[in-house]
């Protein structure tokens, strides 16, 4: 299994306009980050390509393409395309049409540590989580 690579893009705060602070009030109204989905799988496919990879996932589901249109089926549909038009790299979206509920039932069932995984949007200097955040509230919701 190839090991994961991440990297914090929070220094694209200055340069999008957006509303990425609405995740940390919960601002309903406007939680669309624009092309979020769109720069990420971009720059992870050129990551892939230089390390030699054959693959990129991206773990949207189906709880979010409501809220996010960069989550739903047909973004994914025209990323694939993309993605395999200007690389050697394969798109996949294996949870997409999963909810959240049966993404963490799974998880569950193949032991997947949640306490190691993290969701918040503001973490806390002590290393914490906000707990006020949409993920942090979609966490205590679905009992992780």
């Amino acid at each position: 299994m190839n090991k994961g690579i991440s990297a914090r893009l929070r220094p694209l705060r200055r340069y999008v306009n957006s509303t990425i602070d609405s995740f940390l009030v919960n601002d309903s109204s406007n939680l669309v980050v624009p092309a979020r989905n769109m720069i990420l799988i971009s720059l992870a496919t050129a990551l892939a390509e230089s390390l030699k990879y054959n693959m990129v996932s991206i773990g949207v589901n189906y709880s979010d393409a409501g809220i996010f249109p960069d989550c739903g089926q047909a973004f994914i549909n025209k990323m694939f395309d993309a993605v395999l038009y200007s690389s050697q790299i394969t798109l996949t979206a294996r949870l997409a049409a999963a909810s959240k509920a049966e993404i963490i039932e799974l998880g569950k069932e193949v032991g997947i540590p949640f306490g190691m995984t993290w969701s918040c949007y503001d973490p806390q200097k002590d290393g914490g989580t906000c707990g006020v955040c949409l993920p942090c509230i979609d966490r205590e919701e679905n009992g992780l």
